[in-house]
């Protein structure tokens, strides 16, 4: 983003934010590919043609606005039961129902964005330039280096880890996961 944070999404993150923060960001793709879904609104035009379904919820841009996108500010959750079962449907949906879908998902996006109290929300960790580039650096280090299997304790050590239980914990407070199960998850 523009203020040198990174935000990593995983699988069900929603992150919310004016198009300016990230004008100026890049995307990194580790995996080669992205499975998700984008949503891009015009709060000008959400509040001057609110559809009536908002409208009898008292919902409009600027309302919006106010609540996600003040200062600039990003807003990014993680995965939870509420945002999967608002995105999980859209996924294999029969080509011609997709549009009509997507527009009542959407508005349904914005019904759950409008209730949400973020102090109760526990927010994605930032992460910054030095961490980003020492991640890509290890990234680099495994992807040219296929044929070789590292230990967790020659990666730790790789990062500057003086062992591997602090390399794992910190990997678990990032990813929420142990390093092993992502190995498995992304072999």
């Amino acid at each position: 983003m523009k203020s040198g944070s990174n935000i990593y999404l995983g699988s069900g993150d929603l992150s919310l934010h004016m198009m300016d923060v990230c004008a100026e960001s890049e995307m990194n793709l580790p995996l080669g590919f992205y499975e998700g879904i984008s949503i891009a609104i015009n709060l000008e035009t959400l509040t001057e043609q609110t559809p009536e379904i908002l409208k009898d919820s008292g919902i409009d841009g600027r309302q919006l606005c106010d609540k996600f996108c003040r200062q600039g500010k990003t807003i990014s959750m993680p995965a939870s039961t509420r945002i999967d079962y608002i995105f999980s449907v859209l996924y294999g949906l029969p080509e011609q129902i997709c549009i009509p879908y997507f527009k009542l998902k959407v508005q349904e996006l914005l019904l759950f964005l409008s209730m949400l109290e973020l102090s109760e929300e526990k927010e994605l960790d930032r992460y910054y330039s030095q961490q980003v580039e020492t991640i890509k650096e290890i990234h680099e280090q495994l992807t040219r280096n296929v044929d070789k299997r590292f230990t967790i304790a020659e990666i730790a050590d790789f990062v500057g880890y003086q062992n591997q239980s602090k390399f794992t914990q910190a990997f678990k407070d990032a990813f929420h996961v142990l390093p092993t199960m992502y190995r498995k998850q992304y072999r």
